[in-house]
């Protein structure tokens, strides 16, 4: 089957069996393949076979991401800034409209373009905003000082258009909430779990949910006032922040994986 794979592309194939080709890497464009429909079934089973190839990427004029178990392809399209906000002095919130809707899990993220001087930069960023949201998706960036990307992603001004493939990524809400749930993340690791939490509670569910947020320093809680509203109004949801390095600060102190076994007895 990768010789099939091999006879529909042109280019060449990055095959890496030092590390017992934990990733195949392929670029070409969807015009040098002969039998589209034939190469999507021939590595469609290449994957489902359990063989070394454990996952394929192909960057076509869209982009595709093929795991052991499913194809999740990735449509390239354009948004419009709508918003640039910082929520906490070093990470800022940009708010895009799409030129037409997408389907995405929460805990998905789009690929975003951008040329820097000259140079292109490819940049992954979660989905920060539940899917109920239409039309629009919402990316939380990490300013760092020295960083050209994300010094752009910051500075966007409103009515700016920006080129984004997705969705992408296997990281996603369980459909079925059977259990209580524990969400832990730091800095901007809450991106993909936002859209997972609001979408829980759209959805609506008896079990608790908590989510322990580390930080630190209070000031640097990202999404603060949307947690404990959403924790006023529900109260099986359990807002944790975690604060590191501020030693007045009032509330749990210290680091997420300690604070954790105080709040969640092991049975």
């Amino acid at each position: 089957l990768l010789s099939d794979v091999r006879s529909f592309i042109k280019k060449e194939i990055l095959y890496n069996k030092e590390e017992k080709a934990e990733r195949l890497i392929e670029r070409s464009d969807a015009t040098t393949l002969k039998n589209r429909e034939l190469l999507l079934r021939s590595i469609s089973h290449l994957a489902n076979a359990g063989t070394e190839a454990a996952q394929i990427l192909i960057l076509f004029d869209n982009k595709m991401i093929l795991n052991k178990k499913r194809i999740i392809l990735m449509e390239k399209f354009t948004a419009t800034v709508s918003g640039v906000r910082m929520d906490t002095p070093t990470v800022g919130l940009v708010r895009l409209k799409l030129d037409r809707p997408i389907e995405f899990s929460p805990g998905q993220y789009v690929l975003v373009y951008l040329n820097l001087n000259g140079e292109k930069h490819t940049k992954p960023y979660s989905i920060a905003s539940p899917p109920s949201e239409k039309g629009f998706i919402e990316l939380c960036i990490k300013h760092v000082p020295e960083g050209p990307v994300s010094g752009r992603m910051v500075s966007l001004r409103k009515g700016e258009s920006l080129e984004l493939a997705g969705p992408g990524g296997i990281f996603t809400l369980q459909e079925t909430i059977d259990n209580d749930i524990i969400f832990a993340a730091t800095g901007t690791g809450i991106s993909a779990l936002r859209p997972m939490i609001e979408t829980i509670f759209e959805m609506g569910t008896g079990r608790n949910v908590y989510l322990f947020f580390g930080a630190k320093s209070g000031d640097e809680i990202v999404y603060k006032k949307e947690f404990e509203l959403l924790a006023t109004k529900n109260r099986n949801f359990h807002f944790i922040p975690v604060i590191s390095r501020e030693p007045g600060y009032p509330g749990e102190k210290g680091h997420v994986q300690d604070v954790i076994e105080k709040y969640i007895k092991s049975p």
